[in-house]
């Protein structure tokens, strides 16, 4: 690529135009008056950062302004209140079927989550999971020892982006921290398993510094303390 347009996509304010055609090669082929007026019509349409969402997700770039307010517009249509929020979060929704997000809805329901829209919108990756994964998933927790894995998923969806061993390991950590029943503190809290073991431990430590005699009973009766 020619160093104007390096420097020309800089002024733009992407901040790494390089790294940006090695992932879309494209790139290289538009005009630098096109991709700013795709800027400017992403602004158009509502989206405040179209800079970011295009270092994202560069392929926007290859999109149509079209089909991008039409795809908001399904969206609408499919249930979802706020999809320029959604799409914001996550560009590479952009690029996929209509249809195939739509299937994803009923695929969620069909494993037993009453609200996949709501899931969707709080974690947008779902819709890049191929749903036997999820499938399998729900299995894996049910196995672990949770009793109602589609309730667990629903209230924290990005479960479904943890890998199995590392909620094994999160669970083996936390007996070996003194909690007897890791599952049973887990399941109104599923937060927990974001937390690194580090933090956990670094809450007990706060928790004995401050004078509880029994931290992990604390935290047990009440995880978010």
């Amino acid at each position: 690529m020619r160093s104007d347009k390096i420097a020309d996509l800089h002024e733009l304010g992407f901040a790494d135009p390089v790294k940006m055609v090695t992932s879309f090669p494209e790139i290289g082929g538009l005009a630098i008056d096109n991709v700013r007026r795709k800027i400017a019509d992403l602004r158009d349409l509502g989206f405040t950062d179209p800079v970011k969402m295009i270092t994202s997700f560069p392929p926007i770039l290859g999109l149509s302004i079209d089909n991008i307010r039409g795809r908001i517009v399904d969206l609408h249509e499919l249930g979802f209140s706020d999809p320029l929020k959604m799409v914001a979060l996550n560009p590479p929704i952009l690029g996929l079927a209509i249809g195939n997000i739509r299937q994803r809805i009923v695929d969620l329901r069909k494993l037993g989550f009453n609200d996949p829209v709501k899931m969707v919108t709080s974690s947008p990756a779902i819709l890049g999971y191929a749903i036997g994964s999820i499938h399998d998933k729900l299995a894996d927790l049910r196995e672990l020892g949770f009793a109602d894995p589609v309730k667990l998923v629903a209230s924290l969806p990005a479960i479904l982006g943890y890998a199995r061993e590392n909620i094994r390991g999160k669970i083996a950590n936390l007996c070996e921290l003194g909690f007897s029943d890791p599952v049973k503190m887990i399941t109104p809290f599923p937060a927990i398993l974001g937390l690194t073991i580090e933090n956990i431990c670094g809450r007990i430590d706060d928790l004995r510094e401050l004078g509880v005699a029994d931290p992990v009973k604390t935290i047990t009766s009440s995880p978010t303390t």
